[in-house]
């Protein structure tokens, strides 16, 4: 199994995982590129919002998703995005003023141990990293964990993380 493959299926793990956290909840999916967890959402009971730049070659959005005081949703998935963020810190803060109510839910991911993708990929953040940003953006309840491993010469290289977060 490929590296992308064994990222790939990680994250649709960890979705599943929550995926009971989505029945008739506002789910927007930021950073959908071609909205590959977008059936998995919508399978669940979740109302599926899908928010990437319109101009991102691997996006198939073709509006872009501005929220207001009028448009807030209940969940945020965010998958392989933070690293492209200019400022990470004030990215999960963003994030997390566009919830309905306390309560939201936020659930990410992000690379540790893996590869530049493209010239526009910043970051690569521990679990422990992730942790702090969480806590500063005031989210109450969080875990952040290993997603994903793989070994190479008795090494264990971490492939990325996973947080799930509540306000």
């Amino acid at each position: 199994m490929s590296l992308r493959e064994i990222e790939r299926a990680s994250i649709i793990k960890f979705l599943t995982d929550n995926q009971h956290l989505f029945n008739g909840k506002q789910v927007l999916d930021y950073g959908s590129g071609r909205q590959p967890y977008r059936q998995l959402i919508e399978d669940a009971g979740g109302v599926y919002y899908a928010y990437d730049m319109t101009t991102f070659p691997a996006s198939v959005t073709t509006t872009d998703f501005l929220a207001t005081d009028a448009y807030r949703v209940d969940i945020i998935v965010c998958t392989q995005v933070i690293q492209y963020c200019r400022d990470p810190w004030s990215f999960v803060s963003h994030l997390a003023e566009w919830f309905t109510e306390e309560g939201g839910v936020l659930l990410m991911t992000g690379p540790e141990s893996w590869p530049r993708v493209e010239p526009e990929d910043k970051w690569r953040m521990s679990a422990r990293a992730v942790w702090h940003l969480l806590d500063e953006a005031g989210f109450s309840s969080f875990m952040v964990e290993e997603r994903a491993h793989v070994m190479f010469e008795n090494e264990r290289w971490v492939i990325g993380w996973q947080a799930r977060a509540e306000l």
